[in-house]
């Protein structure tokens, strides 16, 4: 007997938008440690301790949470990899350290790139469920 394969199924859907998941787990690795790399470029620059635990949690909840979805592909999950992103967008502000340049920089730079890749992503998933394209 022929097995039937739907062509728009979720699981095929979800193998399509891997790579901003990686490319999310990436970015994750990159803000935990950026605490420790941006004062090495840029002497001159240093954060608070609040600033720098912002930074190791939001990255490895951004690690974390591309690995669950690349395991499971649940688009929940994806909203909430766009929600710590803009949380670390909006963090310099909520935290304190707007007048540090280059890390002020960095989480608007970071937090808008995680925001665009889990939007497409989204977007991606619902484009495919909805027209089954």
């Amino acid at each position: 007997m022929a097995m039937l394969v739907l062509p728009s199924s979720i699981r095929e859907i979800s193998m399509k938008y891997h790579w901003q998941n990686w490319t999310v787990a990436i970015i994750g690795l990159y803000v935990f440690v950026s605490p420790w790399v941006i004062p090495y470029f840029s002497p001159a620059s240093s954060i608070g301790e609040m600033a720098q635990w912002s930074h190791y949690l939001i990255g490895a909840a951004l690690m974390i949470i591309s690995l669950v979805v690349l395991a499971s592909g649940k688009v929940w999950e994806e909203y909430a990899l766009g929600i710590l992103g803009l949380l670390l967008l909006a963090s310099p502000w909520l935290l304190g350290f707007s007048q540090i340049a280059p890390f002020v920089w960095n989480a608007v730079i970071v937090g808008l790139l995680i925001v665009a890749l889990t939007a497409g992503a989204v977007l991606y998933v619902r484009y495919h469920r909805e027209y089954g394209a």
